[in-house]
């Protein structure tokens, strides 16, 4: 989560900067590096999931609450993962490979298609607000049940002992 937010800050301020700005070159290649890691990251967490889901809700939090949770958290994967790749999209629309660090590129699959960099970067931008409006909800969703319900949410979340 705080890698996440990191790239959501990082991605804001670098899209300001000037070409003499001493970070215009680097910040955005740690952006989309880090980027790149995310979602592979994100790919192994959703296996694991699979292969080992979350325990069940708490006998306290109500079907609303449940059915809630179970939407924030589809769409926070899913954003998860279409954020990237947009990104990707954004990089690789002219034919340039993605660098990673030095360590591998991939390579651009889609290029050649008209104002493809401007709509994926439309895209990244505003999902990328939508995602960091549902960790709101998701922090604010954790802190209801911490210290107003006072039951063993946020524990659970961090594997505390009840």
């Amino acid at each position: 989560a705080v890698v996440v937010i990191a790239l959501f800050v990082l991605g804001v301020y670098m899209v300001e900067l000037s070409y003499y700005d001493k970070w215009y070159v680097s910040a955005p290649i740690i952006h989309k590096g880090v980027g790149a890691i995310v979602l592979g990251v994100v790919l192994i967490r959703l296996l694991w999931r699979y292969y080992s889901p979350p325990p069940h809700a708490l006998n306290n939090h109500t079907k609303a609450e449940v059915f809630a949770a179970r939407v924030v958290h589809g769409f926070m994967y899913g954003l998860l993962l279409t954020i990237p790749v947009s990104g990707y999209l954004i990089t690789t629309a002219k034919g340039a490979s993605l660098d990673i660090f030095g360590w591998f590129e991939i390579p651009s699959l889609v290029s050649g298609h008209d104002r493809l960099e401007e709509y994926a970067g439309v895209a990244h931008k505003w999902m990328a607000y939508g995602l960091m409006g549902l960790v709101c909800l998701h922090v604010a969703g954790t802190f209801k049940h911490h210290l107003y319900d006072r039951d063993n949410t946020l524990r659970r979340m961090l594997r505390f002992k009840s």
